[in-house]
C-alpha cells in the first residue's frame, strides 16, 4: 500500500484526478497503481453525492481517494464498484472495532448508495468518479470518507451524523484506517472478479439499512413516493412505488429521501 500523504487539499478526488491527467501514477507489474491513492490530513472542499459538501474537521476524520483501475467490460458498467467501496469501508472500520473493542456493542450498516452507519447515524460516505488516463484505461476514483475522532457537527447535520469517537470507540488514526481501507477495498474487488458479485450481494444484504425508508423518485411518471425494498442483482434499488408498481433505481440524482423514513438525506 502507498497512497501519497497530503496536508491541506481542496479535494482528494480532485488530485488524484489530476494525477491520472499528468502521468503521476504509473501501474506495476500486477497492474497494481502507484500510489494507490490520494490522502489528505485536511480536505476544504470535500464533496459528497449529488455536489453536496463533505464536511471533514481537520486531522479528524479520513479523506482519501483510491485509484481502482477497470477492465474494459467493468468500465461498461461500473455500477458495482459503489456496492464493494461502501463494502470495503465496512470490513475496514470492523478491522478497527477488533484492534480497538467498544465497551458497548455497535451496529454497522450501509445505506444504498454511499453512506456507512453506525448505530443509525452516518459514519462515512463513499463517491465513486471515473477518469481515463492518458493511455486510454478507465479508473475509477473510489472517494471514501470517514469520521474518527470529530465530536461535533454542523448544526445542519449534526442530528443524523456521528464520529467513532462519539460512539465511545478509541479510533485508528487516519492513516491507519486508510490502509484498512485500501486492503479491504483491493480484496473486494479481487473477490468479485474471482467470484462474480454473489458475495458482495450478500454483504450488502446482511448489513443493509435501506430497506423501509420512503424515497421520492423521478419516474417516468414524474415524482412519485416509494418505499425502498433492498437492491437487486445489479446493484439498483428496488423501491415498492405508493403506486403499486416498482422502480430500479440505478442513480441517487433521481431520488431524495423523505425524512419519514427515518432519517434525512445528506
Amino acid at each position: 500500500m502507498s497512497l501519497l500523504v497530503l496536508g491541506s487539499v481542496g479535494s482528494t478526488m480532485d488530485v488524484a484526478r489530476q494525477m491520472l491527467r499528468t502521468g503521476q501514477t504509473v501501474w506495476d507489474s500486477q497492474q497494481i497503481p502507484v500510489p494507490s491513492g490520494v490522502q489528505a490530513l485536511e480536505q476544504t472542499q470535500g464533496r459528497g453525492q449529488r455536489g453536496r459538501t463533505w464536511y471533514a474537521q481537520p486531522g479528524q476524520s479520513l479523506c482519501c481517494t483510491l485509484f481502482l483501475p477497470l477492465l474494459p467490460e467493468e468500465a461498461a458498467a461500473p455500477a458495482w464498484i459503489a456496492l464493494a467501496a461502501g463494502a470495503a469501508a465496512l470490513n475496514a472500520v470492523q478491522r478497527a472495532l477488533a484492534l480497538e473493542p467498544p465497551a458497548e456493542p455497535v451496529e454497522l450498516g450501509l445505506k444504498w448508495p454511499n453512506d456507512l452507519l453506525l448505530n443509525s447515524k452516518k459514519l462515512g460516505g463513499v463517491l465513486i468518479e471515473l477518469a481515463v488516463e492518458p493511455s486510454g484505461e478507465t479508473v475509477a476514483l473510489v472517494g471514501i470518507g470517514i469520521n474518527l475522532a470529530c465530536m461535533h457537527f454542523p448544526a445542519e447535520i449534526a442530528e443524523h451524523s456521528t464520529s467513532l469517537a462519539l460512539a465511545g470507540i478509541t479510533p485508528p488514526s487516519a492513516r491507519q484506517m486508510a490502509e484498512l481501507v485500501d486492503d479491504c477495498l483491493r480484496m473486494q474487488v479481487e473477490a468479485v472478479r474471482a467470484n462474480g458479485t454473489r458475495g458482495l450481494l450478500r454483504l450488502w444484504r446482511e448489513h443493509d439499512k435501506t430497506v423501509g425508508r420512503s424515497y421520492r423518485a423521478e419516474g417516468p411518471n414524474g415524482s412519485e413516493l416509494g418505499t425502498a425494498l433492498g437492491i437487486d442483482e445489479h446493484g439498483a434499488l428496488i423501491l415498492r412505488l405508493d403506486s403499486g408498481a416498482t422502480l430500479a433505481i440505478q442513480s441517487a440524482a433521481v431520488i431524495t429521501e423523505e425524512p419519514a423514513g427515518g432519517s434525512i438525506d445528506r
